[in-house]
């Protein structure tokens, strides 16, 4: 879809209203939804320009909902899809996420989050094997901070976090090359640390969850937390026994696909312009071409996602500052 008619499209279906309350979800999302009548007070969708360093300024969609059974301001969770946007399809259908999302939406708004989702990819025709040409979605998040909190006093400015799953994960792990103090906490689902921030001091905890079966094996973020952990930096790393990327138990790693995983046993470490592995070995920048490999994860039954999903809303809620 071309920018412009996605401006256009978007423009249209705001005319019939793009504030919605109660039941606030398409019927696309009928196998996802939150039990909207229930907990969700109120749900927009919202085409904002955001800017990176790959596409530079375009439209980026959003949807946000506002949770019922709770007081504001509310602690807001902004969510980045992964690379598969299995997930629920945002009102107005410009925009959708993926399944992680959809859980975590959920949980998110049953524990008294606001929660915001944001479509990285649409318009911009990627498929999941495109991962050299992957927007900077981490750039999109802080700015949609401040976006959201300048446009609804309701959110609490004290409060917001970032969570994401796979390429999102990847998202998440990049806010330390240049640590933001506006996070309260991150939580980062199923990331490559294959290529990472070389560790400074980070302003809020992080916490890394890892299927031990993902075919992104954990001994990159194992190696990568043990670095931060030596500087004193919270970062936490949780290991889901038996889960594969998607944190299913019925995972099997194949060799149909594209993966930055090749340097899990030494992964490269990022300080400026300087570029050396785990191990002290300085590269040059295309030398990160090495990490990627063929190999790619099946199995979606998704046993230990709700496990996931329940360790990021209690790491959220016991880093939420309280009045």
């Amino acid at each position: 879809m071309k920018y412009k008619t996605l401006k256009v499209a978007f423009a249209v279906m705001c005319l019939s209203g793009c504030v919605t309350t109660g039941s606030a979800l398409s019927p696309d999302n009928a196998n996802n939804t939150v039990s909207a009548q229930s907990v969700v007070a109120m749900s927009k969708a919202e085409l904002y320009s955001l800017t990176d360093r790959v596409y530079g300024t375009q439209p980026v969609p959003v949807e946000i909902f506002f949770p019922k059974n709770a007081k504001h301001p509310y602690p807001l969770i902004i969510y980045q899809h992964g690379s598969s946007r299995d997930g629920f399809v945002f009102e107005g259908r410009i925009g959708k996420s993926d399944e992680h999302g959809s859980r975590l939406k959920k949980a998110a708004i049953e524990s008294g989050f606001a929660f915001a989702a944001l479509d990285a990819y649409e318009g911009k025709g990627l498929s999941p094997s495109d991962k050299r040409a992957f927007p900077r979605a981490e750039a999109y998040a802080k700015q949609l901070r401040k976006i959201l909190l300048a446009k609804y006093p309701e959110l609490d400015p004290s409060n917001t976090f970032y969570s994401g799953f796979s390429y999102g994960g990847d998202s998440v792990m990049n806010q330390m090359y240049a640590p933001f103090e506006g996070w309260r906490a991150l939580v980062a689902a199923e990331p490559s640390c294959n290529v990472a921030a070389e560790p400074k001091p980070i302003p809020f905890p992080v916490l890394i969850l890892k299927g031990t079966q993902s075919h992104y094996y954990p001994i990159a973020c194992k190696l990568v937390t043990e670095r931060h952990q030596k500087l004193g930096n919270p970062v936490e790393l949780s290991l889901l026994e038996g889960g594969n990327h998607h944190f299913s138990l019925n995972g099997e790693i194949i060799k149909n696909g594209i993966a930055l995983n090749g340097c899990s046993k030494n992964p490269i470490f990022i300080d400026g312009p300087i570029f050396r592995h785990f191990d002290g070995t300085l590269i040059e920048r295309d030398g990160i071409d090495k990490c990627f490999t063929s190999e790619s994860g099946t199995g979606k039954s998704r046993e230990l996602l709700n496990n996931a999903i329940s360790q990021t809303i209690a790491f959220f809620t016991k880093h939420r500052l309280t009045n």
